[in-house]
Protein backbone atom coordinates (compact mmCIF):
# COMPACT_ATOMS: atom_id res chain seq x y z
CA UNK A 1 0.00 0.00 0.00
CA UNK A 2 1.41 3.37 -0.61
CA UNK A 3 1.90 5.84 2.17
CA UNK A 4 2.25 8.77 0.11
CA UNK A 5 -0.30 11.34 0.80
CA UNK A 6 -2.73 11.71 -1.84
CA UNK A 7 -2.67 15.13 -3.94
CA UNK A 8 -6.62 15.15 -2.72
CA UNK A 9 -5.70 14.51 0.89
CA UNK A 10 -3.29 17.16 1.82
CA UNK A 11 -3.47 16.59 5.58
CA UNK A 12 -1.24 13.08 5.03
CA UNK A 13 -3.83 10.59 5.72
CA UNK A 14 -6.61 12.28 6.96
CA UNK A 15 -9.26 13.69 5.29
CA UNK A 16 -9.64 17.18 4.52
CA UNK A 17 -11.50 19.67 6.71
CA UNK A 18 -13.12 21.60 3.59
CA UNK A 19 -14.55 18.69 2.70
CA UNK A 20 -15.44 16.96 5.42
CA UNK A 21 -17.46 20.38 6.57
CA UNK A 22 -19.16 20.19 3.14
CA UNK A 23 -20.32 16.43 3.70
CA UNK A 24 -21.76 17.47 7.24
CA UNK A 25 -23.71 20.34 5.80
CA UNK A 26 -24.25 18.47 2.47
CA UNK A 27 -24.27 14.71 3.16
CA UNK A 28 -25.59 13.95 0.03
CA UNK A 29 -22.73 15.63 -2.14
CA UNK A 30 -21.18 13.22 -5.19
CA UNK A 31 -17.80 12.25 -2.95
CA UNK A 32 -16.00 11.56 -6.31
CA UNK A 33 -17.05 15.29 -7.80
CA UNK A 34 -15.66 16.20 -4.04
CA UNK A 35 -12.39 14.81 -4.29
CA UNK A 36 -11.22 16.09 -7.63
CA UNK A 37 -11.90 19.37 -6.34
CA UNK A 38 -8.40 18.66 -4.53
CA UNK A 39 -9.63 20.42 -1.41
CA UNK A 40 -9.70 24.06 -2.65
CA UNK A 41 -12.50 25.48 -0.37
CA UNK A 42 -13.81 27.95 -3.85
CA UNK A 43 -13.95 24.79 -5.62
CA UNK A 44 -16.04 23.09 -3.37
CA UNK A 45 -18.25 26.30 -2.94
CA UNK A 46 -18.83 26.51 -6.91
CA UNK A 47 -19.76 22.17 -6.83
CA UNK A 48 -22.46 22.73 -3.74
CA UNK A 49 -23.63 26.09 -5.22
CA UNK A 50 -25.14 24.13 -8.55
CA UNK A 51 -26.85 21.88 -5.91
CA UNK A 52 -28.37 25.23 -3.54
CA UNK A 53 -29.71 27.74 -4.01
CA UNK A 54 -26.98 29.77 -1.72
CA UNK A 55 -24.55 31.97 -3.39
CA UNK A 56 -21.41 31.23 -3.63
CA UNK A 57 -20.14 33.44 -0.96
CA UNK A 58 -22.42 31.74 1.36
CA UNK A 59 -21.75 28.75 0.64
CA UNK A 60 -18.02 29.66 0.90
CA UNK A 61 -18.46 30.94 4.33
CA UNK A 62 -20.36 28.12 5.36
CA UNK A 63 -16.95 25.79 4.56
CA UNK A 64 -14.29 27.85 5.59
CA UNK A 65 -16.10 28.11 9.06
CA UNK A 66 -16.21 30.26 11.67
CA UNK A 67 -13.85 33.48 12.04
CA UNK A 68 -14.00 33.53 15.44
CA UNK A 69 -10.27 33.71 17.60
CA UNK A 70 -9.75 30.86 20.18
CA UNK A 71 -10.51 33.33 23.19
CA UNK A 72 -13.56 34.80 21.49
CA UNK A 73 -14.55 30.90 21.63
CA UNK A 74 -13.96 30.49 25.32
CA UNK A 75 -15.07 34.11 26.69
CA UNK A 76 -18.64 32.65 24.64
CA UNK A 77 -18.89 29.64 25.91
CA UNK A 78 -16.29 29.16 28.81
Amino acid sequence: MDSRPSRFDPGGGTACRYNLRALSIWPRLDRRALNRCGCDPERIARLVARRTSLPIEAVLALIKGPTASPVDIQTWFG
